[in-house]
């Protein structure tokens, strides 16, 4: 894997969840790749690594959420025995990679949060999935889903809910779950990964959204409360007429 870093701004790269080597040239967080300068990674990832969902961030000391802000990431997406299984081969994938931003912005406010921003946590204005503000997602009735879903912001939490109609939880950050976990809505925090199984029970406009989370304050009386509001995630418009039931006897672990 190769960093090459135009950024202007030194930075590193840091696997996230991975059961990896943290040193030499592999998933070591104490590099320093200089601006302008191109630096080779080899992380080995082992034949019988739990699957999942994994992302890669800068990880240089004082630089994180300012780089995360930026759009600093991407995805890992690890296979095993369980992305074989025909009910799972079956479900339409989805890789959704949540983020907020702050249109307009130049460069140096980017990189440069005020004091009350790095107390409190910066939150953008727009809520975005896989660089997209409110994107439409469409969908066939009849065809379970399967949403791989990353919290990538430095700072906001996110309450996902779908108009009612629920999630299965089959993997969170530790691992998957022995079966499909039915809940209305889901919290993450940031960096916090997720994986469902979404499945309408009806043809339909659906609003995935955020309600508002309360993620406290910066503690020892300073600070203000925090509150990461609710917003449009996208929109899920889903066309047929066929149910597409998620079998509770699926074996997941």
């Amino acid at each position: 894997l190769v960093l090459d870093n135009q950024s202007g701004h030194p930075t590193n790269l840091q696997t996230h969840g991975l059961r990896v080597s943290p040193t030499g040239n592999a998933d070591n967080p104490f590099l320093e790749i200089p601006a302008g300068q191109r630096f080779t990674y080899v992380i080995d990832i082992p034949a019988d690594h739990p699957g999942g969902l994994f992302w890669y961030h800068p990880h240089l000391h004082h630089h994180v959420a300012e780089q995360l802000f930026a759009g600093f990431f991407g995805a890992i997406i690890v296979e095993d025995s369980f992305d074989q299984l025909s009910e799972v081969q079956a479900a339409r994938e989805r890789l959704l990679l949540v983020h907020d931003a702050r249109p307009g912005m130049t460069e140096s406010s980017v990189m440069g949060a005020s004091m009350m921003e790095r107390m409190n946590g910066r939150e953008g204005s727009v809520v975005m999935v896989n660089g997209v503000a409110a994107p439409v997602i469409t969908a066939n009735a009849g065809q379970i889903e399967r949403w791989r879903i990353l919290n990538a912001s430095p700072s906001r939490y996110y309450q996902l809910s779908l108009n009612g109609t629920g999630f299965a939880v089959v993997g969170v950050d530790g691992g998957r779950l022995s079966a499909p976990s039915p809940v209305e809505t889901i919290v993450l925090v940031p960096g916090e990964r997720v994986e469902v199984f979404v499945s309408p029970k009806a043809p339909g406009s659906y609003i995935l959204e955020t309600l508002a989370v309360d993620r406290g304050t910066a503690g020892m009386g300073m600070g203000r409360q925090a509150t990461s509001g609710a917003a449009t995630v996208a929109r899920f418009i889903v066309s047929g007429t066929q149910a597409a039931p998620i079998s509770p006897s699926l074996q997941l672990a």
